[in-house]
């Protein structure tokens, strides 16, 4: 009986400790720079910056957008030809085949930019040791990337679905694996 009794006494202090906890994922703040006259009732801080409150979500959401950007501009930009700066967007790039050494540089562009969502998207990964950092970001790596470039591709790619992106802008098949690393060892500039 006193087991039972304890049981209830745990739920009902667990209740509200969850609704605290869901309360303070809704109202969590972060700073952001904002031009104060366009948020009214908002108070800026001393060091300029003002307290906004975002759901977990809408950063997630957020911090996500930027991640893209970020890649879309890193990947476009080291092409050999960089497409024109009106045609840097989601909408206007063209996915091209992947390389070894574009493989190399998107999975180091996107790493840093995990790096920066994890920042983003959670105030608390900010304040975490670099090692802790890498590791959480290295720990996911794999497992990320692959539902985000399967969603990608088939938002990008409907009718062909042995087509995938490995990278933002590169996209690998069949046809690319089978020639993607060349007989010749002295074209294999990066290893991986």
């Amino acid at each position: 009986m006193q087991w039972h009794n304890a049981s209830v006494a745990s739920r009902t202090e667990f209740v509200p400790s969850v609704q605290r906890l869901s309360q303070t994922l809704r109202t969590s703040q972060i700073r952001v720079p904002v031009d104060h006259e366009q948020v009214p009732g908002q108070r800026r801080s001393s060091n300029g910056l003002s307290r906004i409150r975002l759901h977990v979500l809408d950063r997630v959401n957020d911090s996500y957008r930027i991640l893209c950007e970020t890649r879309l501009m890193g990947e476009l930009s080291a092409r050999e030809l960089p497409p024109h700066p009106l045609e840097m967007n989601d909408s206007d790039f063209t996915p091209i085949p992947l390389t070894p050494n574009g493989f190399h540089h998107c999975n180091r562009l996107f790493l840093s930019a995990l790096l920066q969502f994890g920042s983003r998207a959670f105030p608390e990964f900010a304040l975490l040791s670099k090692e802790e950092k890498w590791s959480i970001v290295t720990h996911f790596f794999c497992r990320f990337r692959l539902f985000e470039y399967g969603y990608r591709a088939d938002q990008r790619f409907p009718n062909d679905p042995g087509r995938e992106f490995s990278g933002y802008t590169m996209y690998v098949d069949a046809e690319i694996v089978q020639n993607f690393y060349p007989d010749d060892v002295a074209n294999r500039s990066v290893s991986i």
